[in-house]
């Protein structure tokens, strides 16, 4: 484990779900947490890619990490907006 992520609290925890509870919305506190998670992800890339500027090949991998963290967060965007729509949530979360 990195310094980096040992002081990065990593909890998979049920969180509490929007608009009290059901299969649905429990899946959408799902998808935000994947959400947060891709976002992290982002910004530790981000912050690897400061942090080795002077590694060329290094930083290539990297440059495509960080494509795949971009589709991976709009399509867990689209998904969330999705089931909020389908469940009558659009708007509550």
């Amino acid at each position: 484990m990195t310094d980096t992520m040992s002081r990065i609290p990593i909890a998979v925890t049920p969180g509490p779900t929007p608009d009290g509870s059901g299969e649905d919305a429990s899946a959408l506190r799902t998808l935000a947490d994947l959400l947060s998670l891709a976002d992290l992800a982002s910004e530790l890339s981000e912050q690897a890619h400061r942090n080795l500027a002077a590694r060329p090949t290094v930083n290539a991998h990297l440059g495509r990490a960080r494509e795949h963290l971009t589709e991976l967060r709009s399509t867990l965007g689209k998904a969330e907006a999705m089931l909020a729509f389908n469940s009558g949530r659009q708007g509550t979360w």
